[in-house]
């Protein structure tokens, strides 16, 4: 199975503070969500070392 993970970034309606929406998604392996979750964990501490919030995939099976 397939997990589908939809996030937007920005405020439809406040065009007169900024222009932009961002719509992103993306469909992960049910198999692989641990082995991301570990590399952005990766990531994070590799780029961001200061921020001590631990990323994670949530994931809702309806």
């Amino acid at each position: 199975m397939y997990i589908l993970y939809i996030d937007e970034s920005g405020d439809p309606y406040s065009w007169d503070e900024q222009n932009h929406l961002v719509l992103a998604g993306v469909a992960v392996h049910e198999g692989q969500v641990r082995s991301i979750t570990s590399k952005l964990d990766e990531i994070q501490n590799t780029f961001f070392p200061d921020i001590n919030i631990n990323l994670h995939l949530h994931t809702h099976i309806h």
